[in-house]
């Protein structure tokens, strides 16, 4: 399956988000597999999230992100998340990849035939 280009979006599945009382959530990038990982956005509290279950009934959690291909180098990116309550941040979730691809470029501003 190739990676999502150009995401807009994430979702979290979190099965025990309400029995650890989790808060936020925040993103973390890296161009290479395994990290080390950067932060990518400030967390992301459960309130401002879209809410919802998946299929076998996990807690989920969906949220808008940047237009990461404005900000973000062209190639393949990764990214996990963490969960925060009030102990702190979770370990990393499972790594997902995704691709960044430039705008296609601007029209040229002159052409003529003779």
């Amino acid at each position: 399956m190739a990676n999502v280009q150009n995401p807009t979006t994430f979702t979290i599945v979190d099965a025990k988000a309400t029995a650890d009382k989790v808060t936020a959530f925040r993103l973390l990038l890296s161009q290479t597999s395994g990290g080390p990982y950067t932060l990518a956005s400030t967390d992301d509290a459960v309130s401002s999230l879209t809410q919802g279950t998946d299929p076998s009934g996990n807690a989920t959690f969906t949220g808008t992100i940047a237009a990461l291909n404005l900000g973000l180098a062209p190639g393949t990116w990764y990214a996990v998340a963490e969960a925060k309550n009030a102990g702190g941040y979770s370990a990393n979730s499972p790594e997902v990849a995704f691709d960044i691809v430039p705008p296609p470029p601007s029209p040229p501003t002159g052409f003529s035939v003779a």
